[in-house]
């Protein structure tokens, strides 16, 4: 056989068996009383293990329940076997069968009679063929499946092989290796895992056909990887039977990882009115921990104003010089500036604590309201009682562990005997120029609310307005106290 006529002749092959093997879901009976779906009618193995399984769905199509068996002619060397025989299927109800095709000892390897005027006569181990088995689906209607097993030698099972270059590698230098399928007849889904010592690359999916059955591929060493010896590891895997199982092919390699240096810099400056700032994104891309290295050389008054984020700066008589410890593969950014106007500074300070009190104040999960209701004047005589009313609500946190309110009051004050509408503080405290009030609380959660309310009387008739000291929060969140404080409006006198 000439080159031209092989090449022809595989080409041919793979066609014809491409043309076989194609499958989608198809339905039978759909509009009957029940339809039936067949992901495939084909199936192909090797005379080595010669099994092979087929699967299929009945639905009933009809409100009421039907009764099914299946009739599957026996054949001679052969062993059927399926997980449904006889079954009743309700309204709407579905049911996978799966059968399966297992050749026995009795399994005879006669000629492949491939025409009335020509005979292959083929060994065991080479043997090919097919068989169809007809399966008849008995109910109210009839369904006629036929399913059908192909039959080729072993030697057509397919195969992968590796090959991993044995060279010295890096960052720079990276793995290189080849895939090369064997006895492939279609197009192959494949998944590659590398493995390099304790280190697993990203898994590679890719497809190899009869066309395009070799391919080299190459990844990039990590620089986290030390210098030093590794043990490779390429395994190739083709899944079967929808994932179900699976082949693998795999080969090793111990390969050497040389030390490397290399530190990328990339500076980015900007240029201001009242301040010129410099921002330094040092990576180690080696393998080996590093330090990168830089020095400044200015003017004494240049100097005053010269400012960065890098610890342990050594200054000397021409300016600075700081060095940068650097881990395997680390990245670290540092800024440098020259502030041309200390005013700036002192504005952002102030605005850092303009927003900090800002944030401070308005970072209470608590939302608070105060009351001053029914207040009674006599004349000459001033305020002589007011009814005070503190509502509190957790709008913010999941949950409070513990809260702390704190009223305070003149001594000139007093809480009305009895007057606590709902709950008692936990103590009353008395001092030289006000009492204190204290309520705790516990588990607190988001959404509770607690209302507080009593009633304080002026007993010495002092006129004019009274002011109420702000009233003190104390949260406790998962260990951390805070402090806020909420302001009474004043009694006009």
């Amino acid at each position: 056989m000439t080159r031209t006529s092989f090449k022809f002749f595989s080409f041919f092959s793979i066609f014809f068996f491409s043309l076989i093997f194609i499958s989608g879901t198809s339905v039978y009976n759909e509009d009957g009383h029940y339809k039936v779906e067949v992901e495939t009618l084909n199936s192909l193995v090797f005379n080595n293990n010669i099994e092979t399984d087929f699967s299929f769905k009945i639905i009933n199509n009809l409100d009421e329940s039907q009764d099914f068996s299946l009739i599957i002619s026996p054949q001679s060397g052969w062993d059927i076997s399926t997980n449904e025989d006889d079954f009743v299927l309700k309204a709407g109800e579905e049911r996978e069968v799966k059968l399966n095709f297992k050749s026995n000892s009795a399994f005879d390897y006669t000629p492949n009679v491939v025409s009335p005027d020509m005979i292959k006569i083929s060994q065991n181990d080479e043997y090919s063929g097919f068989f169809e088995f007809p399966v008849e689906i008995v109910s109210q209607e009839n369904v006629s499946l036929r399913f059908k097993v192909n039959i080729k030698p072993i030697k057509d099972n397919l195969k992968f092989i590796t090959k991993i270059q044995k060279t010295k590698i890096s960052p720079v230098s990276p793995i290189k290796f080849t895939v090369s399928s064997e006895a492939i007849l279609d197009s192959e889904n494949v998944e590659i895992f590398v493995n390099l010592g304790d280190y697993e690359f990203k898994k590679i999916n890719d497809i190899f056909s009869s066309s395009i059955p070799y391919k080299i591929y190459q990844l990039n060493v990590p620089s986290s990887l030390s210098p030093g010896n590794y043990d490779v590891k390429v395994t190739v895997k083709v899944l079967k039977d929808g994932g179900e199982s699976a082949q693998e092919w795999y080969s090793g390699e111990t390969l050497e990882i040389i030390e490397y240096n290399k530190i990328s810099v990339v500076e980015k400056v900007g240029k201001g009115i009242f301040r010129d700032r410099v921002e330094l994104e040092v990576t180690n891309l080696g393998n080996v921990n590093d330090v990168f290295s830089k020095e400044f050389k200015f003017g004494f008054f240049k100097g005053l104003l010269f400012g960065t984020d890098v610890e342990d700066v050594i200054r000397t008589d021409d300016g600075v010089y700081f060095e940068i410890p650097l881990n395997k593969a680390e990245t670290k950014k540092f800024i440098y500036s020259f502030n041309y106007l200390a005013l700036m500074i002192v504005v952002f300070v102030i605005l850092v604590i303009i927003v900090y009190f800002y944030v401070r104040k308005n970072s209470n999960p608590l939302a608070v309201q105060t009351q001053l209701y029914e207040v009674k004047r006599v004349k000459h005589e001033g305020v002589k009682s007011v009814k005070i009313r503190i509502g509190f609500e957790n709008i913010k946190e999941h949950e409070i562990d513990k809260l702390k309110v704190v009223f305070r009051m003149p001594t000139y004050l007093q809480v009305k005997d009895d007057s606590f509408s709902l709950t008692e503080p936990k103590h009353v405290l008395k001092g030289d120029v006000q009492y204190k009030l204290i309520w705790d609380f516990k588990r607190f959660e988001k959404g509770d609310t607690r209302l507080l309310g009593f009633t304080v009387v002026n007993k010495k008739g002092i006129l004019g307005d009274i002011r109420i000291p702000d009233l003190e929060m104390e949260v406790k969140i998962k260990g951390k106290t805070s402090k806020y404080y909420k302001s009474f409006s004043t009694i006009k006198g």
